[in-house]
């Protein structure tokens, strides 16, 4: 009775990463287009960053990534003989086209992988064309669309040449479960998809999630004049070329002056060392003086409120790339960082 108990417990857990949909399909044609999510990164992640004793660059967290989408794949090589797959690195996992119940069967009882789901079926729409025997010339220029002259963007161009820009979303939307996303939806139901009203901010047309301004909060990245990122890590204060981590992002009260690293929730604090100062980020105390800064946008400086004439400020010749505060010059360009909105 115990073992098979045991072996109805394991059948359960096996047919629970089936979607519903695939099972569906699977009916009703025979096969399905699936994609087969692996275990995710994180850890491994999160071990080469205790590592490394600052975050990860880019190219790092791409080999880690693409490092446990090939064990996946690996895993699954046998099994999905004969059938086209295609692998994905940013979400561990892989695309399998026709999938037959034989296989979904097998894939289930692999231990490497979490969920087997159905991918939609997405028209796109027609390409409209039409012959003509006329002379080809130049469109005549059309006027700006979608709120631009409302928003007075054009009369940016006279400030900026737009170098250093940071991208803050695409119009394809991301992945809700995304790290900076998936706690922070501004809806839960309806955020994309009225209509449907989906718990999930999804958008089949598909634009993924919502295109813009699917986030709470509103975060901030500190990004210095050679476009490297003010970081925190372990309450250490770093710049260093952007790795796109949470580590990155801060969180900016006007009100109370704090600047809070949205990794550890901590407060940017710049503290009296003796006849210096030091600089790291400590729990957040809205009594606490060392916390207060002005973000001077029309200079780009981080200034200090309490501290007179201290400034945010990155040394280049630091080997650890640590930040710093010191006294502030305007023309000194190790200071120039400016608070990006993400």
């Amino acid at each position: 009775m115990k073992a098979f108990l045991i072996l109805s417990t394991m059948a359960a857990a096996a047919s629970a990463k089936v979607a519903s949909s695939v099972l569906r399909a699977l009916e009703v044609d025979g096969n399905a287009d699936v994609f087969v999510r692996f275990a995710d990164a994180s850890s491994a992640l999160e071990a080469a960053t205790i590592e490394s004793n600052k975050p990860l660059e880019r190219q790092e967290v791409f080999e880690i990534l693409s490092d446990a989408t090939a064990t996946g794949q690996k895993s699954i090589e046998a099994a999905t003989a004969g059938f086209e797959v295609t692998p994905t690195w940013i979400v561990s996992g892989a695309f399998i086209k026709a999938a037959d119940k034989a296989l979904i069967e097998k894939l289930t009882l692999n231990r490497v992988i979490k969920s087997v789901e159905q991918v939609p079926d997405m028209e796109l729409d027609p390409v409209l064309s039409k012959s003509t025997t006329d002379d080809i010339t130049a469109p005549a220029a059309s006027p700006n669309q979608w709120g631009i002259d409302t928003v007075g963007a054009p009369a940016i161009w006279k400030y900026t040449n737009g170098s250093g820009i940071v991208i803050g979303s695409i119009d394809t939307g991301a992945r809700h479960t995304h790290l900076l996303l998936k706690d922070s939806w501004r809806a839960d139901r309806g955020s994309s998809d009225p209509y449907n009203r989906t718990a999930v901010p999804e958008d089949l047309r598909p634009l993924g999630t919502h295109t813009i301004g699917t986030m709470e909060k509103s975060y901030v990245k500190l990004i210095t004049k050679t476009n490297k990122v003010i970081s925190e890590f372990y309450s250490g204060v770093y710049a260093d070329w952007v790795s796109d981590s949470v580590n990155e992002l801060f969180v900016y009260d006007s009100a109370a002056k704090t600047l809070q690293a949205a990794s550890n929730g901590q407060c940017l604090d710049a503290y009296r060392d003796g006849d210096k100062f030091g600089l790291h980020t400590y729990a957040c105390d809205a009594t606490n003086g060392n916390q207060k800064w002005i973000i001077d946008a029309a200079n780009h400086k981080i200034k200090h409120a309490t501290h007179n004439n201290l400034c945010l400020d990155v040394d280049p010749t630091n080997p650890s790339n640590a930040a710093q505060v010191w006294e502030c010059h305007n023309a000194n360009t190790n200071q120039w960082i400016d608070a990006v909105k993400y």
